[in-house]
């Protein structure tokens, strides 16, 4: 409710929202406004890029504590999805490290890609690291003998 507070204190005297965008900034992403029934369509339309629920006046309050709940279970589910999609970007970028040092040890040691897996999951259990570890010290590994090789890079 401290976030619907704010917005109502963003309203004019007359009670139209005031600037849709700069109430959406103001409360912290998750806002809510409060409009006369004639303004309400208006206010809706420029509040919906900045992420802001629009109630027309008189509101009852069973009907603003429903959509106060409702817009906080919204937020939730959006804050999960955010750390879930974080979550498989991480996964992924660990993929690609994994992969890239498979490819490492198949040009170098000439081994096949189960071969070159089995290594890096073995190496990881021997030295009770991650398996993303144990491919960041093999592109290192690669990257310095690289630079052995070619001294004038």
């Amino acid at each position: 409710l401290k976030d619907l507070a704010a917005c109502i204190q963003a309203q004019d005297a007359e009670g139209a929202a005031v600037d849709a965008e700069n109430i959406s900034a103001t409360v912290s992403g998750q806002s809510s406004a409060v409009a006369r029934i004639g303004v309400s369509q208006e206010v809706y339309y420029k509040a919906l890029p900045g992420g802001v629920a629009v109630l027309s006046k008189p509101v009852s309050a069973a009907v603003l504590t429903n959509s106060v709940r409702l817009l906080c279970a919204v937020r939730e589910r959006l804050r999960s999805v955010v750390k879930e999609q974080v979550t498989v970007e991480d996964k992924m970028k660990e993929l690609r490290l994994i992969n890239k040092a498979k490819w490492i040890l198949i040009e170098r040691e000439h081994m096949t890609e189960d071969e070159a897996h089995r290594h890096i999951g073995r190496r990881a259990m021997e030295q009770r690291i991650s398996r993303t570890e144990v491919a960041e010290a093999v592109i290192r590994s690669h990257e310095e003998m690289q630079t052995k090789r070619e001294p004038g890079r």
